[in-house]
């Protein structure tokens, strides 16, 4: 049985509790503590907040092309996952629910960067369903060595290209939703953008 708990560290005031992006996680496994650094240790590599996020262009499971000119004057929610990923699998519904929230809004758009083959990708949303997010499959080397992407999920909220925050963890609870609705309220489009 593992338990884990999380502790945040300096630097983590107004953050959402639950998601210790300079924090640590504290897990016991059969009795033995083990402390690890998490998620800032999978983040080291990926693009900074503050930054733009890196162009790309890519073609989308239904064969329409999708470039980082989609990013700009819109607030932007990118999802970073393979299939068969557990925590993935387990956020969906609350993925779901932020994206049909969100449905009528032409400001924002939801991107789910997939390093698995298109046939997979097909399959999953065939079997569990869409979340809303436009699929597009890359290959392993963008997603490791251009994305800096090295555990999933991994989620980047942009707004006009500019990356303003990460979380390599997956968005499951009712905080990690409000935290997903808080940060789009919080952007008006018209004058933050």
């Amino acid at each position: 049985m593992i338990k884990i708990q999380t502790y945040g560290q300096s630097g983590t005031e107004g953050r959402t509790e639950g998601f210790v992006p300079n924090g640590y996680v504290e897990m016991i496994e059969d009795g033995e503590k083990q402390i690890k650094l998490f998620p800032e240790d999978f983040r080291m590599d990926q693009p900074k907040i503050g930054s733009k996020f890196p162009s790309f262009a890519f073609v989308d499971i239904n064969g329409d092309s999708i470039t980082s000119e989609i990013l700009e004057g819109k607030i932007a929610l990118l999802n970073f996952t393979f299939v068969g990923c557990s925590g993935c699998k387990m956020e969906q519904f609350t993925l779901e629910k932020i994206t049909k929230m969100y449905a009528e809004r032409d400001d924002i758009v939801f991107i789910n960067f997939i390093n698995s083959a298109d046939w997979r990708i097909k399959w999953y949303l065939n079997r569990f369903g869409e979340k809303g997010y436009i699929s597009v499959p890359i290959d392993e080397e963008t997603y490791k060595q251009y994305f800096h992407i090295v555990t999933a999920p991994t989620h980047m909220f942009l707004a006009d290209g500019i990356i303003k925050e990460n979380i390599s963890a997956p968005l499951w609870s009712e905080n990690s939703y409000q935290f997903v609705v808080n940060f789009i309220e919080s952007i008006d489009s018209k004058t933050q953008l």
